[in-house]
């Protein structure tokens, strides 16, 4: 008998959506609008074989019916796909991102796509990554991948585009050896469109022990060489310490320390999972953009959500379709932005803390996430934010609250708040806002993959540049075919 082949998963769908706001445009005075949003949405994923990956695509019409000059049509993106071209060997990894990412940290922008946002523009990331695999007789691995990078913002300077390489040499740690070790080297060269470029190189060696099958150490030493500091190239040495450990097959506690060109550099992540809920805490300090850390890699609303609910709904599609839902009642899409999301025009320095906790109960559920982070560009030489000077730099704040109780089996409620808050630093010391936003949703399972939901939303910007405030009432109508 023939094996059966692998197929792909197609699932078309379309949403039709209609949004009744105070403010279309986000000012002082309001406007009042009816916006009408038709997506036609295509999923299509392939788990097993020499091809797999995922691609989510919608394109949504927004009509105005009071101002028919603002009709648009929005995009929105997310695929990933690994191809085996010599089995076990060669690979070819390929990424593809469309979605709306806010101009500057300093500026509230809007909680929902149907609104005219002059903060937000339209942003499409391209990378292409392919990787050779091998074995150096019976001591090492070794991995060596390319990197090609682009990065196309509408109507900002934060084009970019990055080119690198990185060779992989190990002989991990395991059960029968518990000292291993890895070489690491790495080059990347970015450009941007504002003007701004750097090289980083590094070369890294590791060092890894073992003292328990939940407990590893390491120790790495090396030097790096870059242009970030200073207008010509400097070499410096690094060097630091982990900690990984695993107290309980629901814990996990993993710590990293460096010290590098601009100082000290540190990533810390604690989790631990109950049989109904989730906590993670994570804390990082480190440059985004250069060769250690490559590009400044933005998480989405669904990966955070997704990843906190693998503990409460482990099934993988019924977590998948209880995000989607959450995004939906919301006005995002898979490709939205998690908050603290924006756009950057050269290497920066950036710290994140980050607390989420997500709790699932028989009938209702709990997310909760709380961050703080700060960015900053390095010795007053590269502007890193659009629109701001060099060396200005800013700080972010925000807490939101969901909670879903279902109220029959076809039928649940949603209430939602969060609250940001942004204010510059340096030199853009000064220059503030903070939006407040509340939510409530009641959603219908109609029949098979058709959903009706009605939600409600007041949004309130404090701002010394932009002041608002907004309300809404939103209806959706989605189908999957």
């Amino acid at each position: 008998m023939g094996s059966l082949r692998p197929a792909w998963v197609f699932e078309p769908g379309l949403s039709l959506r209609e949004t009744l706001t105070s403010n279309v445009r986000l000012s002082e005075v309001g406007m009042v609008d009816a916006v009408t949003e038709v997506s036609p949405q295509i999923r299509l994923r392939r788990d097993t074989g020499s091809l797999q990956g995922y691609l989510d695509y919608s394109i949504t019409g927004q009509l105005y019916a009071r101002n028919p000059r603002d009709n648009a049509l929005q995009q929105s993106l997310a695929t990933h796909g690994r191809a085996e071209l010599v089995a076990n060997k060669f690979y070819l990894d390929a990424d593809a991102r469309i979605s709306r990412q806010a101009n500057s940290i300093l500026t509230s922008g809007a909680s929902d796509s149907a609104l005219l946002d002059a903060n937000r523009s339209e942003v499409a990331t391209l990378r292409l990554s392919p990787s050779l695999l091998g074995v150096l007789g019976d001591w090492a691995e070794v991995e060596v991948r390319l990197d090609l990078a682009a990065t196309r913002a509408k109507d900002s300077p934060a084009d970019s585009y990055t080119n690198g390489a990185d060779v992989h040499l190990a002989a991990p740690a395991s059960a029968r050896r518990r000292l291993g070790w890895s070489l690491d080297l790495s080059h990347q060269a970015s450009r941007y469109l504002s003007g701004t470029s750097t090289q980083s190189d590094r070369a890294i060696g590791t060092l890894l022990y073992g003292l328990t099958p939940e407990l590893r150490l390491s120790a790495r030493a090396g030097r790096e060489a870059n242009d970030v500091l200073s207008v010509g190239r400097n070499s410096y040495e690094t060097w630091g310490l982990g900690l990984r450990w695993l107290p309980t097959v629901r814990s996990a506690v993993e710590v990293n320390a460096d010290d590098r060109y601009f100082g000290r550099s540190y990533s810390l992540r604690l989790e631990h999972r109950f049989a109904r809920s989730v906590f993670t805490y994570t804390d990082t300090r480190d440059a985004t953009g250069d060769a250690a850390s490559g590009s400044n890699a933005l998480r989405t609303v669904y990966d955070l959500f997704f990843d906190g609910l693998a503990s409460s709904v482990p099934d993988p599609l019924q977590r998948a379709a209880f995000v989607d839902a959450f995004l939906q009642n919301n006005g995002l899409t898979r490709t939205s932005l998690a908050s603290g999301g924006f756009l950057t025009t050269g290497v920066s320095l950036q710290r994140r803390q980050q607390l989420a906790m997500a709790f699932n109960g028989v009938r209702s559920t709990l997310l909760v996430s709380a961050y703080r982070g700060e960015v900053s560009s390095f010795n007053g030489l590269q502007a890193v934010l659009p629109g701001q000077p060099a060396g200005s730099g800013a700080h972010q704040r925000g807490l939101s609250v969901s909670v879903s109780h279902r109220l029959t089996p076809v039928s649940s409620l949603n209430l939602d708040a969060s609250y940001s808050r942004s204010a510059g630093a340096a030199s853009a010391e000064g220059v503030s806002s903070s939006t407040t936003t509340l939510t409530a949703s009641w959603n219908l399972l109609l029949a098979q993959r058709s959903s009706l939901s009605l939600l409600a939303r007041r949004t309130s910007v404090s701002s010394n540049s932009k002041p608002y405030q907004e309300n809404a009432v939103v209806a959706n109508l989605a189908k999957r075919f």
